[in-house]
């Protein structure tokens, strides 16, 4: 996880499958904010398209991403359209 995001991390693991997600909120080079978890234990879903070799997807606040939202029975998925 270090070398994805670029500083050093204790208390951070890999998802351990597809279905699990690692929501991370970095600032000031230091992690301010860590959730991970299937989507039925987060209660939300991030969709990404990714390359076929892509295991993340890293966005700053400054590039103003966009989502579709959209509340199904089991949790809100994030669908990630663009930065705008």
């Amino acid at each position: 996880m270090e070398e994805v995001i670029g500083i050093p991390v204790d208390n951070i693991e890999e998802t351990m499958s597809d279905e699990m997600q690692n929501l991370i909120f970095i600032k000031d080079r230091k992690v301010v904010f860590n959730a991970a978890g299937s989507s039925y234990t987060l209660g939300y879903r991030f969709v990404f398209e990714y390359k076929a070799n892509d295991r993340y997807k890293a966005l700053q606040s400054k590039d103003n991403p966009q989502f579709a939202v959209e509340k199904t029975d089991e949790w809100m998925e994030l669908t990630y359209i663009s930065n705008k």
